[in-house]
């Protein structure tokens, strides 16, 4: 991360955007350093992007409360009344003996457009399958330059499974 720093980027696209809707997760943090900045350590402070994008072909909600940090990143929880208006509004919010639990659903359809109106496109195969390229396979023979080590470590594990199997028999 600290070369990262260096660089003044002006966008990043964030691909795969679906492993980022943990808050908690180490991986969403590095990923909210990179895109929104903040300080790496007391000497090195990550720039942002002034244009950022998470993109993702995995659906990626199963519960409005996986969108908090994602929408966090883009810059459009405050276009969805913030944290704790979303979290009230559509995660069902509500204080417990254990804390506040986030993982209720609700008002749905209103936040589906909501977030089609703000950030949201979604696309679906049957939309795109026209503009996809002919699936396309090329067949590459490669030749090992140490086909012998490889060889050598297969005959290992064939005689490692092998002596496993008959010890246990």
């Amino acid at each position: 991360m600290p070369r990262l720093a260096a660089i003044h980027y002006k966008m990043v696209v964030l691909d795969e955007a679906h492993y980022v809707k943990n808050y908690k997760a180490q991986r969403t943090e590095n990923a909210k350093l990179l895109l929104t900045g903040g300080k790496l350590s007391e000497e090195i402070k990550m720039p942002g992007a002034a244009y950022r994008l998470l993109l993702t072909g995995t659906p990626i909600l199963s519960r409005p409360q996986e969108l908090i940090a994602p929408l966090g990143m883009i810059g459009r929880l405050n276009d969805l009344g913030g944290f704790w208006p979303f979290a009230k509004r559509y995660c069902r919010a509500q204080q417990t003996r254990w804390g506040w639990d986030f993982s209720g659903a609700d008002h749905l359809d209103e936040l589906n457009t909501k977030l089609r109106a703000t950030c949201y496109i979604r696309r679906e195969k049957a939309e795109v399958l026209k503009e996809l390229p002919a699936k396309q396979r090329a067949f590459i023979s490669l030749t090992l330059a140490n086909a012998k080590e490889y060889a050598d470590a297969e005959q290992d594990i064939v005689n490692y499974a092998a002596e496993r199997a008959i010890n246990k028999a």
